[in-house]
């Protein structure tokens, strides 16, 4: 490239950001990032929500403080578990079996689990159920739960909110399931059948 080219490239930038009033690599200020320890993906969340972060999960609180210990969730709760292996199982089977074993393991009861879906998340294919049911501590809540088989790993998306106010937060889930990017290519899947881990022991039941 020649003098002459560079310098017409920098005009073209400069007259850019002074058109658009900002730089042209500038990220939404009321979102930002937050990554899987492994790489394998990282998705944007509004800026206030909370996050923690592991091993093996993300986990996101829709509000600008954490709940204090003990106390129930009173707002929209994701949290995002990756299983380094994948089953052979058909995914929109594998998402109901694991959502009802979560409905067992964790006492629900009046537990509706809708029939799966096939959806996206971050541009890959998924499955999703709608999910409604009373939790042990008797906090009815509403959810969606989705599974995506893809680059070697299994990931599971779980989104909760209590059920007067799961409706409000549907659009804020959604925008966060658009708002999700993959760093590895999708084709490292494998056909290896494994129990898929729990929160606390990796997992996903």
């Amino acid at each position: 490239m020649t003098i002459k080219r560079i310098a017409l490239a920098a005009l073209v930038i400069v007259i850019a950001v002074s058109v658009t009033g900002c730089s042209l690599f500038e990220k939404d200020p009321e979102l930002r990032d937050v990554s899987a320890r492994d790489g394998l993906y990282h998705f944007q969340i509004p800026s206030n929500w909370q996050d923690l972060v592991d091993s093996q999960a993300v986990a996101i609180y829709a509000a600008d403080e954490l709940p204090e210990a003990g106390q129930p969730s009173d707002t929209l709760s994701i949290i995002a578990l990756t299983a380094k292996e994948t089953t052979d199982a058909p995914v929109a089977d594998e998402i109901v079996r694991i959502t009802t074993n979560r409905s067992i393991q964790r006492s629900w009861t009046d537990t509706e689990i809708g029939d799966p879906y096939e959806t996206t998340v971050g541009g890959r294919t998924a499955f999703a159920v709608e999910v409604a049911a009373i939790d042990g501590n008797s906090n009815p809540f509403m959810g969606r739960f989705y599974l995506v088989r893809t680059a070697g790993s299994e990931i599971l998306i779980v989104a909760v909110a209590p059920t007067d106010l799961y409706a409000d937060y549907v659009p804020d889930l959604e925008g966060v399931i658009e708002r999700w990017y993959w760093h590895q290519p999708d084709s490292q899947t494998t056909d290896m059948e494994v129990d898929m881990p729990l929160e606390t022991t990796g997992t996903i039941e």
